[in-house]
């Protein structure tokens, strides 16, 4: 099981790259959807801003998922 959690760890790590792209092709949208100077989209909540917020988030929270994944991973090693 644990090595499943691994495993399954380090695809989410490797994914990583790909979704940062993917923001940063949004973030460059927005500023050319904000050249035309047009108003908000009325059909959606979603904004870059609050896109923004959820990266920073989500990048919290694997910087603290990496450090305990790092963390159980050395005694593992310390024992071989």
């Amino acid at each position: 099981m644990l090595q499943a959690l691994r495993e399954a760890h380090d695809q989410f790590k490797a994914s990583l790259s790909a979704a940062e792209q993917d923001f940063n092709q949004l973030a460059q949208l927005d500023k050319q959807i904000k050249s035309f100077n047009v108003g908000p989209n009325p059909y959606t909540w979603f904004t870059m801003e609050a896109l923004e917020d959820t990266w920073r988030n989500l990048q919290k929270i694997i910087r603290v998922s990496v450090r305990m994944h790092d963390n159980m991973v050395k005694p593992r090693n310390n024992m071989v």
